[in-house]
């Protein structure tokens, strides 16, 4: 069955029998969130508070686009722990784990990032 075009259009039957055809999409385990200006205020206060009553939800990260920063709170069994990781540190999920050194290998090497060149007086 796929999704109708508006939810608000289903009967609870077809609701759940929807929400059971994709459990990731309404069970998350994991969220991340990529942090802008924008929203960055948004993302650290109603939609973490929105995301800490999944009960599925294990992990949520914030992850910046200015450095290599990826702050990870996790659920325990007392509430949530909180840790900030940078380079060289490896965030553990529930499920697994990664380096935030891979998360953002060559995110900083586009163009545009390296200062412009001095021209040289003497030549």
């Amino acid at each position: 069955m796929s999704g109708p075009a508006s939810p608000l259009r289903m009967t609870a039957a077809e609701y759940l029998a929807w929400e059971r055809e994709q459990p990731e999409k309404h069970n998350p385990s994991v969220v991340v969130e990529v942090l802008s200006p924008s929203t960055e205020r948004y993302d650290r206060g109603e939609k973490w508070r929105a995301y800490q009553r999944l009960g599925s939800l294990r992990d949520y990260l914030l992850v910046s686009q200015a450095e290599a920063r990826v702050e990870h709170y996790q659920r325990t069994d007392g509430g949530w722990r909180y840790r900030a990781l940078g380079e060289g540190e490896r965030v553990e999920l529930t499920g697994g784990s990664f380096l935030v050194d891979d998360l953002y290998r060559g995110a900083f090497d586009y163009p545009g990032d390296e200062p412009p060149e001095t021209p040289d007086p003497d030549a």
